[in-house]
């Protein structure tokens, strides 16, 4: 067997975050690849100062792989799972004890934390979509640039770079907490 190792990973941790979050409607490889495509288009739109095409152009197609991810992906599944609290309810269970992603417990709790904002939802559970499946990659990014400013402003450090492999990672560390 013979594949692209990087998109094959890149592709379980999307059905993986999809699970975790209660995204439902995966089933068919093309709908998984609706999934990825329209979450890529979205981060895109969210790292758009990266971005070497028109800015105004990767916005409009992030705003429309929104809205189109949350007719496909993320609506369905929340009306799945506002039927199955309201049933569980009914049946005078606690809605918790079954909830198994993300989103079910959100809707479990609407009320107290969310506010019956579907928005917010939607918003949240795209923020840990993206950043679960695209943060090590922009992490990255960030890191080199930091890296080239820091050394840019203190040349005498670049020797480092191929001396002290504590040097680079320290400057990883601090690359992420900020």
């Amino acid at each position: 067997v013979r594949t692209d190792l990087a998109p094959l990973a890149q592709r379980c941790m999307h059905r993986v975050a999809a699970a975790l979050t209660g995204m439902d409607g995966l089933e068919s490889d093309a709908a998984v690849k609706r999934f990825v495509t329209q979450l890529r288009t979205i981060v895109a739109g969210k790292t758009v100062d990266w971005s070497l095409d028109d800015k105004q152009a990767v916005i409009a197609r992030a705003n429309a792989a929104y809205d189109d991810f949350w007719k496909e992906f993320f609506e369905p599944s929340l009306s799945r799972r506002k039927a199955q609290v309201a049933a569980a309810r009914a049946r005078g269970e606690d809605p918790v004890a079954s909830a198994t992603d993300m989103l079910t417990l959100m809707v479990v709790h609407r009320e107290d934390t969310w506010k019956s904002d579907d928005l917010l939802m939607m918003r949240e559970i795209n923020t840990f979509l993206t950043a679960s499946t695209q943060s090590s990659t922009t992490a990255f990014v960030l890191y080199v640039l930091r890296l080239e400013k820091w050394l840019a402003e203190h040349p005498e450090d670049r020797a480092l770079v191929e001396k002290d492999p504590a040097f680079l990672r320290q400057a990883a560390f601090e690359s992420l907490r900020v």
